[in-house]
């Protein structure tokens, strides 16, 4: 849902669709009940914790959907036989589901955000002894440094959709991409890995440092500022200087 073809992550998807919250990703009880076969519905019961009642309401709503649930594994063992039962209950959810309103998509992808999955995903990877998650974690960065990346004049674009990015040169990118970039070297010990992440922290000590003072600045040529900032904040998502 939130990646891109080939390999970049988007960066934002709406929590409602069609004026109310969880629409698209929530199920009632009686939902799933009509959906599965009743082996099928007992199975999905027990892992996903579904109740009558719901385990999902939005407050902020004055006339909020009712019964609804979010699934989360709630019961995590299952022998070979319910994972064939699982597998296929899941797919008629997955289809049922495809019919649905979608919420709306910001598909833009951002180098600073990648670079934080790319981490992310090559961290899995080892911790999870999951293949996949390295699979993911190659071909994310490789679609950055195709997309996002000029390696003739050493610029990392910030922001990339529908085949353009901007000029934009922020801290972030640099810095969460690198971040990204060695651990996914550590994940795999490729030497073309490691020969990226020395070329970015060269580039982004030559553009972003501050040599009289120290520390990195937020952004560099940029136009009509009242300040030029060093952030240090980490709030959502860390600072370009804490990375």
């Amino acid at each position: 849902d939130m990646r891109h073809k080939d390999g970049g992550f988007y960066s934002a998807e709406d929590a409602d669709s069609e004026g109310k919250e969880g629409k698209f990703y929530c199920w009632t009880e009686a939902e799933l009940k009509v959906l599965f076969t009743p082996e099928e519905f007992a199975l999905a019961k027990r892992r996903y914790g579904i109740t009558a009642h719901g385990n999902f309401e939005d407050h902020s709503d004055p006339d909020p959907l009712k019964g609804q649930n979010v699934l989360s594994i709630v019961d995590p063992k299952l022998s070979d036989d319910e994972r064939k039962l699982l597998e296929s209950a899941n797919k008629k959810m997955f289809a049922v589901r495809a019919e649905r309103v979608r919420p709306h998509l910001d598909d833009k992808i951002l180098s600073s955000w990648n670079g934080l999955m790319l981490g992310a995903t090559a961290r899995a990877a080892v911790v999870l002894s999951e293949p996949k998650y390295l699979e993911a974690a190659e071909a994310n960065l490789a679609f950055l440094q195709r997309e996002l990346w000029d390696a003739e004049s050493g610029t990392l674009y910030h922001r990339w959709r529908d085949g353009k990015r901007d000029d934009v040169q922020l801290l972030d990118a640099y810095a969460f991409l690198l971040d990204g970039v060695l651990h996914l070297y550590e994940a795999t010990l490729e030497p073309e890995h490691l020969q990226f992440a020395i070329d970015l922290a060269g580039t982004m000590k030559a553009k972003f440092y501050d040599e009289a003072n120290g520390g990195f600045w937020q952004s560099v040529h940029t136009q009509n500022l009242i300040l030029k900032v060093k952030e240090d904040y980490d709030g959502a998502v860390p600072s370009g200087n804490s990375v």
